[in-house]
């Protein structure tokens, strides 16, 4: 009893913020807490509003919001005066008897710098997407009649791609380990209703980690060839970078990484130049989050791999990377724990996902109008890219996403505190694979801080 006590009370302690061990977050005695940087002094100092009364966060996050929405204007119409200067000239130099369009000139004129800015950024982002060589040069992919391989097409986002894929008349050549699934899918597939498709689905028993027969696959398709491979299959995991064990950490990567490499590589020379290859990655491939090393380390890898076969000889065919959030489709369920046993829970997070009917359809859609980057993610995960991808190389924005990953856990403890009394033995044997705070929690729990710098930058705007 003791022993239970004992370590109830360090779990309250981890709540509290007193036990700075067991939360494995003293920042403040980190190094990289003291930035030499004014941004990263200010991470601090952001950091420490967090833990303050609501009413302060309010106020700081209005003050913040006006002063970021009054500098953001004021720069917006300095940088719009020149064009100002320039209507001005045409306006005094046009004919007095053009009324109408001196009107209407004069109307226009006093909101021209809130368009010149995203318009140019667009025009320009138009221009160089045109002057670069690639796939969005070809016209829209047409499916009817195209050999379609998806791995791990025996439930899930596989299943629903191969329905969609079915429903455009495309050749769908379905991989997986599961057979009975893969042969009840075939079926299903041909009692579709409405569908007018001559090509009759195919399945065959396919391991990722071990894709030596996957040339034979070939002999199924249309003109000997693989018009688009759809790179499904994947396994996740849900452990502490130190508790999970070799075996998953080289699981994860042998599904998730080599054995879409190794099934890209052997099919690449029967792939057409318009044809197209599609990896399902995750938000976590862009962006780390804890208690996913693995997961997040295999879709960083497979992202990189993608990245590098485009820009090589490969830059004139699709290769459609999908950083997806999450879906419902009890993927969650099949997590490997850290010694490497399915989770056999269902996640939060996905329950509430999208369906994968919806995902799938978005998918299609990138595909066939030849995208190459498709984030099929809330605004808040995208926000967290976009800072990911601001602040990378310097480790600021881990620490923040860190910080806020444990601020939502502490919060999740204090709900569970009573369930730890009735079931400590549980839960102790579970402590490294529980992980279900992320970027989206934390935006959700900082939401008076956040909800008045947004007050705020309207203010400022409004002012300036």
């Amino acid at each position: 009893m003791t022993l239970i006590n004992e370590l109830l009370e360090k779990a309250e302690n981890a709540v509290s913020g007193k036990d700075k061990l067991l939360m494995r977050t003293n920042y403040s005695s980190h190094p990289s807490t003291y930035f030499s940087n004014t941004f990263g002094r200010a991470v601090i100092f952001i950091n420490g509003i967090q833990d303050k009364p609501v009413p302060i966060q309010i106020c700081i996050g209005s003050a913040a919001g006006w002063i970021t929405g009054y500098v953001f204007t004021k720069g917006s119409k300095i940088v719009a005066e020149p064009f100002i200067t320039i209507t001005n000239i045409i306006t005094s130099q046009m004919d007095q008897s053009s009324e109408r369009a001196t009107n209407l000139i004069a109307a226009i004129k006093p909101y021209i710098h809130y368009v010149v800015l995203p318009v140019g950024l667009y025009a320009a982002n138009r221009f160089f997407r045109f002057l670069i060589p690639g796939p969005q040069h070809r016209s829209k992919l047409d499916l009817r009649d195209r050999a379609v391989l998806i791995t791990g097409a025996s439930s899930g986002l596989g299943r629903e791609l191969a329905i969609c894929f079915y429903r455009r008349g495309a050749k769908v050549i379905l991989t997986a380990r599961s057979i009975d699934k893969l042969k009840e899918l075939c079926e299903e597939l041909k009692s579709l209703q409405d569908v007018i498709n001559n090509n009759e689905p195919v399945y065959k028993y396919l391991d990722i980690t071990d894709p030596n027969g996957v040339v034979e696959l070939v002999s199924f398709a249309i003109n000997q060839r693989i018009d688009v491979l759809i790179n499904n299959a994947g396994l996740s995991m849900r452990g502490s970078c130190k508790d999970t064990s070799m075996d998953v950490h080289r699981q994860v990567m042998e599904v998730n990484y080599f054995g879409h490499v190794a099934i890209t590589k052997a099919l690449l020379d029967y792939i057409p130049e318009d044809g197209a290859i599609v990896y399902i990655s995750s938000v976590q491939g862009r962006i780390a989050v804890p208690y996913r090393s693995s997961y997040s380390a295999s879709k960083h890898a497979a992202q990189a791999f993608f990245d590098c076969l485009r820009t090589e000889e490969r830059f004139k065919t699709q290769i459609l990377v999908v950083s997806a959030t999450y879906l419902n489709t009890g993927f969650g369920r099949r997590a490997l724990t850290t010694e490497g046993k399915p989770m056999d829970k269902d996640d939060l997070n996905q329950a509430n996902g999208l369906t994968p009917s919806y995902a799938a359809e978005c998918i299609i859609n990138a595909l066939i109008n030849r995208n190459t980057e498709l984030i099929l993610a809330p605004l808040s995960h995208r926000f967290a890219i976009f800072l990911q991808t601001l602040l990378i190389g310097n480790g600021k924005f881990q620490f923040c996403n860190s910080r806020g990953y444990i601020k939502i856990n502490q919060s999740k403890l204090r709900r569970d505190i009573e369930r730890l009394r009735k079931d400590i033995t549980r839960v102790t044997s579970n402590r490294s694979s529980v992980a279900e705070g992320e970027v989206n929690d934390f935006l959700r729990n900082n939401a008076y801080l956040l909800g008045s710098y947004g007050a705020g930058f309207l203010l400022g705007y409004t002012f300036a």
